[in-house]
């Protein structure tokens, strides 16, 4: 991955924890800087439609609709990448042009997923072949003139042959937790599947942070708190693995509607982004410094 750009995977295989909120979100933190790409890379298109559904209507916003359109009738989807690739043996002519990605502003590109992703979960495609599809996909992208310096990939909530190739080519994997029971046991559960599964292509770095925490006063709550040291403690358990883990100190709180913040053209409010940006902060330290 020398030369491209900092690949960025959000996973949690516990759905509902706001992965896809949060991805988006941060995406557009750093967008604000720098070129950045999004992949939507889970079948159910949660990040897709949350960012272009129109309340209004309930349908996909009118100019992503006729660009989504053309987008799958020019055969330019994840998918039909992933089938070129595949079928021509890890060499292939992907074309790419505007109907790849779709311009949400200046600095900030998103390539959709489509329902037909469902697909990867059976054995259609070798894993091994799938391996080198992400970097492959990036360069092409790279000599195309699309320069990002970021791509951030929302990851599907189980374990497929793209999630394979993702997640075996990131810089960073990206953990959201809730404070909740499940965070502990399921961030324990996610590394130690991920560690059979990546084998025996090195771990990436990963990076732990607590979404929509409960606070009071500015602070954690007593029940957010004690979830979060219980996290503290498994990643400390696996840093003695030699595993890049860092939970991070910022956090993203809880608000009932930063939802509607996700939309394209959506205002943040100015407190929750100043939460973000910190939260950004720190995981570009952590990818420059280790």
């Amino acid at each position: 991955m020398n030369g491209l750009p900092k690949v960025i995977a959000t996973v949690n295989f516990k759905g509902g924890v706001g992965k896809t909120t949060v991805t988006w979100l941060l995406a557009r933190i750093a967008s604000e800087n720098e070129p950045v790409l999004v992949i939507d890379a889970d079948a159910q298109m949660s990040l897709t439609t949350a960012v272009e559904l129109a309340e209004e209507t309930g349908r996909l916003s009118e100019d992503f609709e006729r660009w989504f359109q053309n987008h799958q009738d020019a055969q330019r989807t994840l998918l039909d990448a992933i089938d070129r690739f595949t079928r021509q043996g890890g060499h292939f002519d992907f074309p790419i042009d505007r109907r790849v990605a779709f311009q949400v502003h200046d600095r900030l590109w998103l390539i959709p997923a489509t329902s037909e992703l469902y697909w990867l979960t059976l054995e259609v495609f070798k894993r091994d072949q799938m391996q080198s599809f992400v970097p492959a996909l990036l360069r092409k992208l790279a000599r195309a003139g699309m320069g990002f310096r970021y791509v951030f990939f929302d990851c599907p909530p189980s374990f497929t042959v793209l999630s394979f190739s993702i997640l075996t080519n990131c810089d960073l994997i990206l953990v959201p937790v809730n404070p909740d029971v499940f965070a502990d046991r399921g961030l324990d559960i996610l590394l130690g599947g991920l560690e059979l599964h990546l084998q025996p292509h090195p771990f990436p770095k990963v990076a732990v942070f607590m979404n929509r925490a409960r606070l009071y006063g500015g602070r954690f709550t007593q029940e957010t708190n004690y979830y979060w040291e219980q996290v503290q403690e498994v990643c400390n358990r696996w840093a003695g693995k030699r595993l890049s883990i860092r939970p991070l100190g910022a956090f993203v709180p809880e608000r009932a509607n930063i939802r509607r913040s996700i939309r394209r053209g959506g205002k943040i409010p100015d407190e929750f982004r100043q939460m973000l940006h910190r939260l950004w902060k720190e995981i570009q330290e952590f990818l420059i410094g280790g």
